[in-house]
């Protein structure tokens, strides 16, 4: 139920007895919290129920975090003739030429694989901030 309705019931209700204007839709959600508040504690002290305030829970003490380093990632620049499909660790990053590529630093695999011709793989090893740059592969026609 909206806080539109809740005022519609309310004023129905009797328990406002101003009808709901323009005015009244900036602070007309604050004003069917707290009457639902209100309305909840009424209920409860008027059927014994205990009502007690509820206190936020203590902060945890958990130790400051430290930061890790920022490691910079490495960047790779594919080219092969005819052009081929590049792969990255098995992710496929798109046709040739690629250039830029972010990649973490690490060991990674390179293929390049296009239809009809022999695929060529090779590991890279990338360095945190470096640039390589993998150029004039030339892919072998399969017969």
């Amino acid at each position: 139920m909206g806080w539109r309705q809740l005022l519609q019931r309310a004023l129905a209700l009797g328990a406002l007895s101003a009808p709901l204007t323009r005015g009244m839709r900036r602070w007309a959600p604050a004003a069917a919290l707290l009457l639902a508040a209100a309305g909840a504690l009424l209920y409860a002290r008027a059927h014994g129920g205990a009502v007690r305030e509820v206190s936020p829970a203590p902060a945890a003490t958990t130790p400051a975090a430290t930061p890790s380093p920022q490691v910079d990632p490495g960047y790779v620049s594919v080219n092969s003739t005819p052009w081929s499909v590049v792969y990255l660790d098995g992710d496929s990053i798109g046709p040739t030429p690629v250039q830029d590529l972010r990649v973490p630093p690490g060991r990674h695999r390179l293929r390049l694989v296009r239809e009809g011709y022999e695929s060529v793989a090779q590991e890279l090893e990338i360095a945190s901030g470096t640039r390589q740059t993998i150029a004039n592969v030339t892919l072998k026609r399969v017969r």
